[in-house]
Protein backbone atom coordinates (compact mmCIF):
# COMPACT_ATOMS: atom_id res chain seq x y z
CA UNK A 1 0.00 0.00 0.00
CA UNK A 2 1.28 3.48 -0.87
CA UNK A 3 0.90 6.53 1.35
CA UNK A 4 -1.82 7.87 -0.94
CA UNK A 5 -4.75 5.67 -2.01
CA UNK A 6 -4.26 4.31 -5.52
CA UNK A 7 -8.01 4.29 -6.18
CA UNK A 8 -11.08 5.95 -4.69
CA UNK A 9 -14.74 6.20 -5.51
CA UNK A 10 -17.72 8.39 -4.70
CA UNK A 11 -21.37 7.85 -5.71
CA UNK A 12 -20.80 9.04 -9.30
CA UNK A 13 -17.04 9.12 -9.81
CA UNK A 14 -14.00 6.89 -9.58
CA UNK A 15 -10.43 8.05 -9.10
CA UNK A 16 -7.24 6.31 -10.25
CA UNK A 17 -3.63 7.32 -9.73
CA UNK A 18 -2.88 9.61 -12.67
CA UNK A 19 0.49 8.30 -13.83
CA UNK A 20 -0.74 4.69 -13.83
CA UNK A 21 -4.28 5.23 -15.09
CA UNK A 22 -3.29 6.63 -18.49
CA UNK A 23 -0.32 6.69 -20.83
CA UNK A 24 1.08 9.88 -22.32
CA UNK A 25 -0.59 9.60 -25.73
CA UNK A 26 -3.99 8.80 -24.22
CA UNK A 27 -3.81 11.82 -21.93
CA UNK A 28 -2.48 14.07 -24.69
CA UNK A 29 -5.32 13.08 -27.02
CA UNK A 30 -7.87 13.91 -24.35
CA UNK A 31 -6.48 17.41 -23.94
CA UNK A 32 -5.80 17.99 -27.65
CA UNK A 33 -9.28 16.88 -28.71
CA UNK A 34 -10.81 19.95 -27.08
CA UNK A 35 -7.96 22.48 -27.15
CA UNK A 36 -10.34 25.45 -27.50
CA UNK A 37 -12.31 24.20 -24.52
CA UNK A 38 -9.10 23.62 -22.59
CA UNK A 39 -8.17 27.27 -23.09
CA UNK A 40 -11.47 28.22 -21.48
CA UNK A 41 -11.05 25.60 -18.76
CA UNK A 42 -7.67 27.01 -17.76
CA UNK A 43 -8.74 30.66 -17.72
CA UNK A 44 -8.72 30.73 -13.93
CA UNK A 45 -5.92 28.23 -13.26
CA UNK A 46 -2.17 28.30 -13.77
CA UNK A 47 -2.07 25.07 -15.81
CA UNK A 48 -2.16 25.23 -19.61
CA UNK A 49 -2.89 22.49 -22.18
CA UNK A 50 0.11 20.37 -23.14
CA UNK A 51 1.55 21.72 -26.38
CA UNK A 52 3.02 18.37 -27.50
CA UNK A 53 3.32 14.74 -26.27
CA UNK A 54 6.74 15.33 -24.70
CA UNK A 55 5.15 17.86 -22.32
CA UNK A 56 2.62 15.21 -21.32
CA UNK A 57 5.40 12.68 -20.69
CA UNK A 58 7.14 15.23 -18.46
CA UNK A 59 3.93 15.99 -16.56
CA UNK A 60 3.25 12.32 -15.90
CA UNK A 61 6.86 11.80 -14.84
CA UNK A 62 6.62 14.68 -12.39
CA UNK A 63 3.38 13.25 -11.00
CA UNK A 64 5.03 9.84 -10.54
CA UNK A 65 8.02 11.36 -8.75
CA UNK A 66 5.85 13.47 -6.45
CA UNK A 67 3.73 10.42 -5.60
CA UNK A 68 6.76 8.31 -4.78
CA UNK A 69 8.27 11.04 -2.60
CA UNK A 70 4.91 11.70 -0.87
CA UNK A 71 5.10 15.33 -2.00
CA UNK A 72 1.81 15.31 -3.90
CA UNK A 73 -0.88 13.13 -5.44
CA UNK A 74 -2.91 13.37 -8.63
CA UNK A 75 -5.79 11.17 -9.71
CA UNK A 76 -7.57 10.84 -13.03
CA UNK A 77 -11.35 11.17 -12.55
CA UNK A 78 -13.62 8.79 -14.46
CA UNK A 79 -17.40 8.47 -14.55
CA UNK A 80 -18.88 5.43 -12.85
CA UNK A 81 -21.26 3.08 -14.69
CA UNK A 82 -24.69 4.62 -15.19
CA UNK A 83 -23.52 8.23 -15.11
CA UNK A 84 -24.22 10.12 -18.39
CA UNK A 85 -21.30 11.05 -20.59
CA UNK A 86 -20.97 14.37 -22.44
CA UNK A 87 -23.54 13.22 -25.01
CA UNK A 88 -26.03 12.13 -22.37
CA UNK A 89 -25.51 8.39 -22.85
CA UNK A 90 -25.05 6.35 -19.64
CA UNK A 91 -21.60 4.91 -19.07
CA UNK A 92 -21.79 1.19 -19.67
CA UNK A 93 -20.27 -1.43 -17.40
CA UNK A 94 -17.37 -3.33 -18.89
CA UNK A 95 -13.64 -3.92 -18.68
CA UNK A 96 -11.59 -0.82 -17.92
CA UNK A 97 -7.90 -1.81 -18.11
CA UNK A 98 -5.32 0.43 -16.51
CA UNK A 99 -1.93 1.26 -17.99
CA UNK A 100 0.67 0.34 -15.41
CA UNK A 101 4.00 -0.18 -17.23
CA UNK A 102 4.05 -3.85 -16.31
CA UNK A 103 3.05 -3.33 -12.70
CA UNK A 104 0.05 -4.99 -11.09
CA UNK A 105 -3.25 -3.38 -12.02
CA UNK A 106 -4.61 -3.54 -8.50
CA UNK A 107 -8.29 -3.06 -7.70
CA UNK A 108 -10.28 -1.40 -10.45
CA UNK A 109 -13.89 -0.70 -11.27
CA UNK A 110 -15.42 -1.93 -14.49
CA UNK A 111 -16.91 0.67 -16.80
CA UNK A 112 -16.20 2.80 -19.86
CA UNK A 113 -13.16 5.06 -19.61
CA UNK A 114 -14.93 8.41 -19.64
CA UNK A 115 -12.33 10.86 -18.37
CA UNK A 116 -13.72 14.06 -16.84
CA UNK A 117 -10.72 15.67 -15.14
CA UNK A 118 -7.94 15.50 -12.58
CA UNK A 119 -7.98 15.85 -8.78
CA UNK A 120 -4.91 16.80 -6.76
CA UNK A 121 -3.73 16.89 -3.16
CA UNK A 122 -0.56 18.65 -2.00
CA UNK A 123 0.52 18.00 1.60
CA UNK A 124 2.52 20.63 3.47
CA UNK A 125 3.98 18.24 6.02
CA UNK A 126 5.87 20.79 8.12
CA UNK A 127 2.66 22.84 8.53
CA UNK A 128 0.35 19.81 8.95
CA UNK A 129 -1.82 21.28 6.18
CA UNK A 130 -2.86 20.14 2.72
CA UNK A 131 -4.21 21.88 -0.34
CA UNK A 132 -6.76 20.34 -2.71
CA UNK A 133 -7.52 21.10 -6.32
CA UNK A 134 -9.53 19.91 -9.30
CA UNK A 135 -9.64 20.60 -13.05
CA UNK A 136 -12.71 19.41 -14.96
CA UNK A 137 -13.19 19.27 -18.72
CA UNK A 138 -15.75 21.80 -19.98
CA UNK A 139 -18.52 19.32 -20.97
CA UNK A 140 -18.72 18.18 -17.34
CA UNK A 141 -19.11 21.53 -15.66
CA UNK A 142 -22.37 22.17 -13.81
CA UNK A 143 -22.88 18.59 -12.58
CA UNK A 144 -21.53 19.02 -9.06
CA UNK A 145 -18.47 16.83 -9.69
CA UNK A 146 -16.07 19.33 -8.09
CA UNK A 147 -18.16 19.30 -4.93
CA UNK A 148 -18.37 15.50 -4.99
CA UNK A 149 -14.60 15.22 -5.35
CA UNK A 150 -13.96 17.42 -2.30
CA UNK A 151 -15.00 14.90 0.42
CA UNK A 152 -12.72 12.28 -1.15
CA UNK A 153 -9.66 14.49 -0.80
CA UNK A 154 -10.66 15.60 2.69
CA UNK A 155 -10.94 11.95 3.70
CA UNK A 156 -7.44 11.28 2.37
CA UNK A 157 -5.92 14.30 4.11
CA UNK A 158 -7.60 13.86 7.47
CA UNK A 159 -8.07 10.10 7.80
CA UNK A 160 -5.17 8.66 5.80
CA UNK A 161 -2.51 11.37 6.22
CA UNK A 162 -3.56 12.57 9.71
CA UNK A 163 -3.11 16.25 8.83
CA UNK A 164 -4.80 19.09 10.70
CA UNK A 165 -6.06 21.65 8.16
CA UNK A 166 -7.32 21.55 4.57
CA UNK A 167 -7.09 24.62 2.39
CA UNK A 168 -8.65 25.47 -0.94
CA UNK A 169 -8.64 28.65 -2.99
CA UNK A 170 -9.84 30.18 -6.23
CA UNK A 171 -8.90 33.23 -8.23
CA UNK A 172 -11.10 36.27 -7.78
CA UNK A 173 -13.73 36.39 -10.52
CA UNK A 174 -14.15 32.63 -10.86
CA UNK A 175 -17.78 32.53 -9.76
CA UNK A 176 -18.32 28.85 -10.58
CA UNK A 177 -15.51 27.83 -8.24
CA UNK A 178 -16.66 30.25 -5.57
CA UNK A 179 -20.17 28.78 -5.57
CA UNK A 180 -19.12 25.14 -5.35
CA UNK A 181 -16.37 25.79 -2.79
CA UNK A 182 -18.65 27.72 -0.48
CA UNK A 183 -21.15 24.85 -0.64
CA UNK A 184 -18.83 22.07 0.50
CA UNK A 185 -16.76 24.24 2.84
CA UNK A 186 -20.02 25.08 4.60
CA UNK A 187 -20.99 21.38 4.71
CA UNK A 188 -17.79 20.58 6.62
CA UNK A 189 -17.96 23.57 8.95
CA UNK A 190 -15.06 25.45 7.39
CA UNK A 191 -14.51 29.16 6.94
CA UNK A 192 -13.40 31.78 4.46
CA UNK A 193 -9.94 33.03 5.39
CA UNK A 194 -9.95 36.11 3.18
CA UNK A 195 -8.97 37.70 -0.08
CA UNK A 196 -5.25 37.96 -0.78
CA UNK A 197 -4.46 40.70 -3.27
CA UNK A 198 -1.91 40.20 -6.08
CA UNK A 199 -1.13 36.76 -4.68
CA UNK A 200 -0.32 34.71 -7.80
CA UNK A 201 1.80 35.91 -10.78
CA UNK A 202 0.08 35.74 -14.16
CA UNK A 203 1.59 35.10 -17.60
CA UNK A 204 5.15 35.17 -16.23
CA UNK A 205 4.57 38.62 -14.80
CA UNK A 206 3.31 40.16 -18.04
CA UNK A 207 -0.28 40.50 -16.79
CA UNK A 208 -1.95 41.70 -13.61
CA UNK A 209 -1.44 39.17 -10.78
CA UNK A 210 -4.45 37.23 -9.59
CA UNK A 211 -6.20 37.98 -6.33
CA UNK A 212 -6.80 34.78 -4.38
CA UNK A 213 -9.78 33.93 -2.16
CA UNK A 214 -8.96 31.19 0.35
CA UNK A 215 -10.96 28.85 2.62
CA UNK A 216 -9.98 26.28 5.24
CA UNK A 217 -11.42 23.29 7.09
CA UNK A 218 -9.91 21.77 10.23
CA UNK A 219 -9.78 18.10 11.13
CA UNK A 220 -12.11 18.88 14.02
CA UNK A 221 -14.57 20.58 11.65
CA UNK A 222 -14.45 17.50 9.43
CA UNK A 223 -15.10 15.08 12.31
CA UNK A 224 -17.91 17.22 13.73
CA UNK A 225 -19.59 17.21 10.30
CA UNK A 226 -19.59 13.40 10.27
CA UNK A 227 -16.67 12.86 7.92
CA UNK A 228 -17.24 11.49 4.41
CA UNK A 229 -18.90 8.06 4.68
CA UNK A 230 -19.88 8.15 0.99
CA UNK A 231 -16.22 7.95 -0.05
CA UNK A 232 -14.30 4.66 -0.37
CA UNK A 233 -10.50 4.66 -0.36
CA UNK A 234 -8.78 1.74 -2.09
CA UNK A 235 -12.09 -0.10 -2.65
CA UNK A 236 -11.81 -3.88 -2.70
CA UNK A 237 -14.97 -4.80 -4.57
CA UNK A 238 -16.42 -4.07 -8.00
CA UNK A 239 -19.60 -2.03 -7.47
CA UNK A 240 -22.97 -2.42 -9.10
CA UNK A 241 -24.05 0.55 -11.21
CA UNK A 242 -26.50 2.80 -9.38
CA UNK A 243 -30.09 3.00 -10.58
CA UNK A 244 -30.25 6.81 -10.42
CA UNK A 245 -26.66 8.09 -10.30
CA UNK A 246 -27.52 11.71 -11.00
CA UNK A 247 -29.64 12.08 -7.83
CA UNK A 248 -26.56 12.85 -5.74
CA UNK A 249 -25.12 16.11 -4.43
CA UNK A 250 -26.70 19.42 -5.26
CA UNK A 251 -23.79 21.72 -6.12
CA UNK A 252 -24.01 23.59 -9.38
CA UNK A 253 -20.40 23.21 -10.46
Amino acid sequence: MTLFPETMRTPRLRFERLDEAVDAFERYEWTRASRDARERETRFVTDTPDSHPKATVDDLGAAREAWGDADGAKWTIFLRPGEPDAGGDPVEAGEAPRVSDGRADGVRETGDRVHVGVASLDPLWDRRRFHTGVALHRPYWGRGYAGERAPALLKVGFERLDLDVASVAHFEGNENSRSQMESWVDRFGGQEDGRFRNWVPRDDGDAEPWDLRSYSISAENYRDAGGAPEVELDPETVPVATDDPTAVGGESA
